[in-house]
């Protein structure tokens, strides 16, 4: 039997929900009590403000995602079977961890209520991205592009995919993007030494 969580727990598990269906300006504190079962005074003993509790959760968030990001990144194969490993783990991390990409999206174009260094969160997903592009081309594998302009294209690519899932509801299965990702951004990577049969 699984033990119960702790008021914490459950107040960042509220915020989760809340901060990413209604935004920051539109959770109230005593919404994220309610939400979480607990007095307000108890989210203020633990998160202090509003807007820690805001940066608490997305740190974690953004944590887990990268965790599982930095595994598909490790230097095991040769980098197209990375960049595989690593674009499939982007689509099914951003479909499997849609509430901080509401938020960092949010946080992006919006005001930017708790200050979170989105730049940073952005840096931190596409460095890895970055090395294997590198690697690809300096090994051959890859044609010589510019390694920082081709990771913000890739990444150009999903968030539009999941942008149309957001804004239209118009979602497709993380797989079927990772796969139609990969299949349009290799074409154009690949160098010709290493696409001949």
């Amino acid at each position: 039997m699984s033990s119960p969580e702790s008021a914490p727990e459950r107040i960042l598990d509220a915020a989760g929900r809340l901060f990413s269906e209604r935004g920051f300006s539109e959770t109230s504190i005593q919404r994220l009590a309610d939400e979480a079962g607990v007095n307000r005074a108890l989210i203020f003993y633990y998160f202090h403000s509003k807007e820690e509790l805001y940066r608490r959760l997305v740190e974690e968030m953004c944590q887990a995602v990268d965790q599982e990001f930095a595994q598909a990144a490790l230097p095991n194969s040769d980098p197209e079977a990375r960049l595989r490993a690593w674009v499939t783990a982007l689509c099914v991390g951003m479909s499997r961890h849609r509430g901080v990409l509401r938020i960092l999206l949010r946080e992006a174009v919006g005001p930017g209520h708790a200050r979170l260094p989105v730049g940073q969160y952005l840096e931190g997903a596409e460095g890895p991205l970055r090395e294997i592009l590198a690697e690809g081309m300096a090994t051959g594998v890859f044609r010589g592009l510019d390694p920082a302009m081709t990771a913000i294209s890739l990444m150009g690519v999903v968030m539009t995919f999941v942008r149309r899932g957001f804004a239209y509801g118009q979602e497709f299965p993380a797989e079927v993007v990772a796969e139609h990702v990969l299949s349009l951004t290799l074409e154009g990577l690949r160098s010709p030494a290493s696409a001949a049969p």
